[in-house]
């Protein structure tokens, strides 16, 4: 049996003052439609790793969105070989 690899947010972690903000002001999630430009707003839609990459840097757990660890930690692409 293979279980599907569905985009998941836990947002249990998250204080209620900045989830409150993340999503009562913040721009919902494009599912099946085109993200609107930015800049985007409360009526406005935006790509679900946008949104996913604000959460999890807000505390929320991420799982199956490309470009951010399991647990939430946003993956970042190398750009230097400097540290």
């Amino acid at each position: 049996m293979t279980i599907a690899r569905m985009p998941a947010i836990d947002d249990r972690a998250v204080p209620f003052d900045v989830l409150f903000d993340l999503v009562v002001r913040g721009p919902m999630p494009a599912v099946g439609r085109p993200p609107c430009p930015p800049p985007r707003h409360a009526l406005s839609y935006a790509p679900l790793d946008e949104i996913a990459r604000a959460m999890a840097m807000a505390g929320a757990e991420v799982s199956n969105i490309p470009g951010i660890a399991p647990g939430g930690a946003v993956q970042r692409k190398r750009t230097s070989s400097v540290l």
